[in-house]
């Protein structure tokens, strides 16, 4: 009778470190607030994306990992959008500022969109944390339109008291010859000082 041993006490416990790494990582990114998504990066195709990202768009996840990038941004910005993801694939730029996103019910939304290239499932992919600053975006040309029609008012205002003031200087002149003409003068005087002027 031959017995042979092996001890896998250390397959066990690595098995278990990666059981354990991935049970953290899955929770960051189902956890996280911010939406999440990953691309290949050759086909442009959604390979994951967390509740958030769903959320953002108004997807399932089911439904968003059968999109790709020309689905889920307005046509006339395809090709700008296109092009930063193109860059941030290669590892050229890390942010792509304000950039406009289709809600699954044709709705606009902008977000900032900071990306890395990553390997995910043996495929060179995208890896894109998506930041949605559509409130953001609404308030700034809420305030660019007050400060608009404030400059409006302003420059109105202004041909106002311009006019007004030839119109003033205009009355004072016709004033001033009336009473030339009829030998009287026009005097003013201080009733704190007794001063005529």
């Amino acid at each position: 009778l031959i017995t042979i041993v092996k001890d896998i006490t250390e397959r066990r416990q690595a098995e278990a470190a990666a059981r354990d790494a991935a049970e953290r990582y899955r929770v960051l990114f189902e956890g996280a607030g911010e939406g999440i998504g990953v691309a290949d990066a050759e086909t442009q195709e959604v390979r994951y994306a967390n509740p958030a990202y769903c959320a953002l768009h108004g997807y399932s996840e089911a439904e968003m990992t059968r999109l790709r990038l020309q689905d889920l941004h307005p046509p006339d910005s395809l090709a700008r959008v296109k092009a930063v993801f193109e860059a941030q694939a290669r590892g050229e730029q890390l942010t792509a500022p304000d950039l406009p996103c289709l809600r699954k019910d044709g709705s606009v939304l902008y977000a900032d969109i900071k990306a890395a290239p990553i390997r995910f499932g043996g495929k060179d992919c995208l890896l894109g944390l998506f930041r949605d600053i559509t409130e953001r975006k609404n308030s700034e040309a809420a305030l660019l339109e007050s400060r608009e029609a404030l400059q409006l008012l302003n420059q109105e205002l202004e041909i106002k008291v311009v006019a007004r003031t030839k119109d003033i200087k205009l009355e004072t002149e016709r004033l001033d010859l009336a009473l030339r003409s009829a030998g009287m003068a026009l005097w003013d005087s201080d009733l704190v000082t007794g001063r005529v002027s």
